[in-house]
């Protein structure tokens, strides 16, 4: 297996203004006044808030109820005539959607099929742009001008764009030492990694507000479908955890103490917990995934220092 003297190019991006133009303009789009409409009809640009049940062939499917659901009118984000038919509606009123789905749906049980969503409108939001730029500076960051705003952001997506940057580069060194490493994952192996994906998709769900039964009935997929389709990506993976435990098993790397609790007021961070809160979660197979996770990080930081990296401006 070779892990030293890897050729690879580190891709650096740099911001240009233009992408602060973007996000800026994106922010404004997603960072609107919102004003609670009672007094009139809704109609496109509005946002509302509703509950919808979908019915085909009078059978509830899954995946197509929701509960408190925002919806942008005009964003064209749900089926082709759904937002519609939500349009000149009034807080508090029942309406039934009348729908079909497009052919090629990608839940093929519903695709084709007429529908029938009851949905009730809870609100209605007018939703009113930013007029002074440095109330919206205020109220988006806490910056007191424009330009201390376009600074944060710039500084924001120059660390998104590195780390991006690194992480794309450790996948190309990994994608090298997989190809010299001369070993085959058992059916087990396989299948445990199989179920990691799978729970890697769920928690990613969960994060967007789905579950992974929803996500099977858009789709149309039953979870061992999904399962099969993660097959290659688990057996890639599977590879290269087991290299880099080789490589550190070579080098002697270890877990120290500070690293492990970096790694875990990370974990904490990012969570939007405290150390006192997510304690009494830390138990022994917790605490072995976050020894685990600090050893492979080690592994590729020293990977790196084997390596030839070129940097290429893109």
């Amino acid at each position: 297996m070779e892990y030293k003297n890897l050729k690879v190019n580190y891709e650096k991006i740099t911001v240009k203004p233009s992408d602060v133009d973007d996000r800026i303009a994106m922010l404004r789009e997603q960072n609107k006044k919102t004003l609670v409409i009672t007094d009139r009809p809704s109609r496109s640009g509005d946002e509302i808030v509703l509950d919808y049940a979908g019915f085909c062939d009078g059978v509830q499917f899954q995946g197509g109820t929701a509960k408190n659901q925002t919806l942008l009118l005009g964003s064209g984000m749900f089926i082709p005539g759904f937002e519609e038919q939500l349009i000149g509606k009034n807080a508090g009123e029942d309406v039934d959607v009348n729908v079909t789905f497009p052919e090629q749906y990608p839940a093929a049980h519903l695709a084709g099929k007429a529908a029938v969503f009851h949905c009730k409108l809870h609100e209605i939001h007018e939703l009113k742009e930013y007029k002074d730029d440095e109330e919206f500076a205020k109220d988006i960051a806490d910056c007191e001008s424009v330009e201390q705003l376009r600074e944060l952001i710039k500084n924001d997506l120059q660390a998104y764009y590195d780390a991006q940057s690194d992480l794309e580069m450790e996948e190309r060194l990994a994608d090298q030492i997989c190809e010299s490493f001369d070993y085959i994952p058992t059916e087990e192996e396989t299948r445990a990694s199989m179920e990691q994906e799978l729970q890697s998709l769920e928690s990613q769900l969960m994060q967007r507000g789905l579950t992974l039964e929803a996500y099977c009935g858009f789709t149309g997929k039953t979870k061992d479908e999904l399962r099969e389709e993660m097959r290659p990506e688990a057996i890639r993976n599977f590879k290269i955890h087991k290299a880099l435990e080789e490589i550190a098993k070579l080098e002697g790397i270890e877990a120290d103490a500070q690293s492990i609790a970096d790694e875990v007021s990370e974990i904490c961070r990012q969570s939007g917990v405290t150390m006192e809160e997510f304690l009494p979660h830390y138990d022994a197979e917790f605490a072995a995934t976050v020894e685990k996770s600090v050893i492979l990080q080690k592994t590729l930081e020293k990977i790196k220092e084997y390596s030839e990296i070129t940097v290429v401006n893109v």
